[in-house]
C-alpha cells in the first residue's frame, strides 16, 4: 500500500485519514485556522512564520514570548494594543456623537420648517394650496379645455402660491430647487398624514388635520374631480347626489412627493318644484362655522350652475346605475357646472332648477332608520344618540346661535363608526355647572338636509320675499313649495315658522321613534310617553309638527328641544350597560365637547 501524504496516517483499516488538528481539503490534509471549522482556506495557511514567532502545534503562527501577540505579522506588547483599542474606541465613540448631534440638528431644523410649513398652510390666507400640483395627468391626451389638460396641452400650474417657511415651493419656476431640509420637512409632512389619515375623507369627519386638507383640494374644486362618479341611492323627488372622486399630489422639482385621493357629494337638483338647493347651500355655509364646537354638521363646500337643464339630464342619465362608478366621457365634469361666487334671491328663484352644491361625504353609514329596522342598534346606543343630537341642538340656541332644522327625522340622521369597532369616549361639558356627562359609543352622528332649515338670515330672506317682484319668478314651480320658499298654508299646517324659531318642531324625530312597534313595549317607552307633540296640526298633516311650547317640561314633559337632554341622560345613567365600561384596549379616542359653544371641541386619539 502506498504511504500516506503528509498530514495523514492510516486507521486501523488501513486507510489514510488526516490527524487531530487537520481536515482534507483536494485529497490533501492541511492545518486548520480554528478548532470548530471542517475545512481551511489554503491561502491563508502561512508557509513561514515571520521573526519572533514559530508554529504551534496547530501550525500557527504565535508568538515566542507569551507576553506578546502577533498583530499584522510583528510581535507587539499586549498593553500597547489595548490601548490602542482603547484609543480608537474614543475616538469612535466621539465621531458617533458627532453623528447623533448632526441627526439633531437636521432633525431640529426639519421641525422648524413644518412648524412654519403648518403656520404658512393653516394661517394663510389664498384658497389655494402652496403645496399641491393639478390633478394627475391622463396617459391619454385630453381634450381641450379639460380640466386636466390647458390650451397648450400641459399640465395646469398653480402659480403665485405662498412659501412654506424661508422657501419658495411654487411649482414650474425656473432654476427652482429645494433644498434636502425642505424637501425632509415636507415629506415628513406628507408621511406623517398618510399614516394618521389613509382614508382623507374619516379624517374630515373627525376633524383631523381639517385645514391641510381643505387647502389641497382648494375645497374640492372640481378642477380636481377624476370624472369618476358613483350614483348614491335612489332620486328622490327632490335631488339625486353623486360621489365624486378627486385627487391632488405634490409636486416638488417635477418629481410627485405624494399624492392623496379623496371624495365628496354633488347635490344636484332635479325639478322645479324640488327643494331649493341655493338656500340648502346657504345654510350648509352658515353652519360650516359651527364645526370647531360641536361635530352633528355636514360640511358645505361650493356652489355650482349647471349650463343647462341638457347638461344636468346628461350626468343624470350617464349615472343612472346605484352605487356603479361611472365614468363621464362625453363632457368633462367641470364643463358641465359653472362655479358661482355670488348669487341673489332672485337670481336663486329664476334658475332654481340647475343649482348643485358638493358637501362633505360619509363612507360605510346607515341611517338611524336602516339601523332600527335591522334591529343593529339597541335601546342604550339609541339614547346615546338621541342625548348627542339634542345637547348640540341645545348649546347652540341657549348661546344665541338660533338653528331649527325643520325635517329632523330618523332618516336624516347618518351613522359611522369611524374607528370600526372601537369605542370612543364621549365627554359632554356643562361649564355653567361644571358636570360632565360620560358614556361610551362606536357611533358618530351628522345631520343631513337642510333645505327646510331656519337661521337668523333666513328672517331677511323670507321678509324679502313678501316683495312683489317675487311673486312671479318665486312662484310654485321655482322651489317656493319647500323650505324658505314653502307656501304659507303648508307653513301653516305643520307650524314651520321663519321670523321666530319653534324649537319644538324638531321633536319630529322622537315622534317617529314613539310610532316604531319596537319602542312601544321595552323599557324605553316611558321616555317617549312624556313627548308632547303633533299639537296643533291640521288632520292631512298628522305626525309632522306641533305648535311652539317654550315651557320646560322638566323631567315629566318634553316640551322642545331643551328638555330632551336631560331625560335621556337619566335613562342612560340608569341603564345597566352604561356600568360596564369597554376595555382600555378597545377605546380609539376621547372626544370632548362644551356646551358654551365658545371651546373647541377636542378629539385626543389613544
Amino acid at each position: 500500500m502506498p504511504r500516506c501524504p503528509n498530514g495523514s496516517r492510516k486507521n486501523k483499516q488501513g486507510i489514510c485519514e488526516c490527524k487531530v488538528g487537520w481536515a482534507k481539503y483536494k485529497s490533501t490534509c492541511v492545518p486548520k485556522l480554528t478548532p470548530n471549522s471542517n475545512y481551511t482556506n489554503p491561502t491563508k495557511i502561512i508557509k513561514r512564520c515571520p521573526n519572533g514567532t514559530r508554529k504551534n502545534k496547530n501550525r500557527v503562527c504565535e508568538c515566542k514570548d507569551k507576553s506578546k501577540i502577533l498583530h499584522k505579522n510583528v510581535c507587539i506588547n499586549r498593553e500597547s494594543i489595548e490601548s490602542n483599542k482603547r484609543n480608537t474606541g474614543s475616538k469612535v465613540s466621539k465621531n458617533k456623537e458627532k453623528i447623533k448631534e448632526n441627526k439633531k440638528t437636521k432633525r431640529r431644523k426639519i421641525f422648524e420648517e413644518m412648524k412654519n410649513a403648518e403656520e404658512i398652510l393653516i394661517d394663510s390666507p389664498s384658497p389655494v394650496s402652496p403645496v399641491i400640483s393639478p390633478p394627475k395627468p391622463s396617459p391619454i391626451p385630453s381634450p381641450k379645455n379639460s380640466p386636466i389638460q390647458s390650451e397648450n396641452n400641459q399640465p395646469r400650474i398653480n402659480n403665485g402660491l405662498p412659501p412654506i417657511g424661508r422657501y419658495n415651493l411654487t411649482p414650474g419656476r425656473e432654476n427652482y430647487s429645494a433644498t434636502i431640509i425642505q424637501k425632509a420637512a415636507i415629506k415628513f409632512i406628507m408621511k406623517k398624514l398618510s399614516k394618521i389619515c389613509p382614508n382623507v375623507s374619516d379624517c374630515l369627519l373627525i376633524g383631523r388635520y381639517r385645514p391641510y386638507i381643505l387647502k389641497w383640494f382648494n375645497h374640492f374644486s372640481l378642477e380636481y374631480c377624476e370624472n369618476k362618479v358613483k350614483r348614491i341611492g335612489i332620486d328622490s323627488d327632490n335631488a339625486f347626489i353623486l360621489e365624486l372622486e378627486f385627487y391632488v399630489n405634490l409636486i416638488v422639482e417635477g418629481k410627485k412627493m405624494q399624492g392623496y385621493t379623496s371624495y365628496a357629494i354633488l347635490k344636484s337638483t332635479l325639478f322645479k318644484h324640488s327643494d331649493n338647493l341655493w338656500y340648502e347651500y346657504t345654510i350648509g355655509k352658515h353652519l360650516n362655522q359651527f364645526h370647531t364646537f360641536i361635530p352633528i354638521f355636514l360640511e358645505t363646500y361650493n356652489l355650482y350652475r349647471y349650463k343647462s337643464t341638457n347638461d344636468r339630464d346628461l350626468l343624470h342619465k350617464q349615472t343612472s346605475k346605484q352605487f356603479d362608478v361611472h365614468t363621464v366621457t362625453k363632457r368633462n365634469i367641470d364643463e358641465l357646472l359653472d362655479p358661482v361666487e355670488n348669487s341673489t334671491l332672485l337670481d336663486a328663484c329664476i334658475k332654481s332648477d340647475i343649482y348643485a352644491f358638493t358637501s362633505q361625504i360619509i363612507q360605510n353609514n346607515d341611517s338611524l332608520y336602516s339601523l332600527i329596522v335591522d334591529s343593529k342598534i339597541d335601546n342604550y346606543n339609541l339614547a346615546s344618540v338621541i342625548f348627542q343630537i339634542y345637547f348640540c341642538l341645545s348649546a347652540m340656541n341657549n348661546t344665541g346661535h338660533s338653528f331649527a332644522h325643520y325635517d329632523l327625522h330618523v332618516g336624516n340622521v347618518l351613522l359611522y363608526k369611524p374607528f370600526g369597532d372601537k369605542y370612543i369616549h364621549y365627554r359632554f361639558h356643562f361649564t355653567q355647572t361644571g358636570e360632565v356627562r360620560e358614556f361610551y359609543s362606536k357611533y358618530m352622528l351628522k345631520l343631513i338636509d337642510y333645505g327646510r332649515s331656519c337661521i337668523d338670515k333666513s328672517r331677511e330672506f323670507f321678509n324679502e320675499l313678501k316683495d312683489p317682484k317675487y311673486r312671479k319668478d318665486c312662484g310654485r314651480d321655482h322651489g317656493r313649495d319647500q323650505g324658505l320658499f314653502m307656501g304659507k298654508a303648508l307653513r301653516d299646517g305643520i307650524h314651520i315658522n321663519y321670523e321666530t324659531f319653534n324649537l319644538s318642531h324638531d321633536l319630529r324625530m322622537l315622534q317617529d321613534l314613539r310610532h316604531i312597534n319596537r319602542f312601544k313595549s321595552n323599557d324605553i317607552k316611558p321616555l317617549f310617553n312624556k313627548l308632547v307633540y303633533n299639537v296643533g296640526v291640521q288632520p292631512n298633516y298628522n305626525g309632522f309638527g306641533t305648535v311652539p311650547n317654550n315651557t320646560r317640561g322638566g323631567m315629566s314633559h318634553i316640551n322642545n328641544i331643551f328638555d330632551v337632554p336631560d331625560n335621556f341622560w337619566e335613562y342612560i345613567v340608569q341603564h345597566p350597560q352604561h356600568q360596564q365600561n369597554p376595555p382600555q384596549a378597545e377605546i380609539k379616542g376621547i372626544l370632548d365637547i362644551y356646551d358654551d359653544m365658545t371651546t373647541p371641541l377636542n378629539l385626543k386619539i389613544i
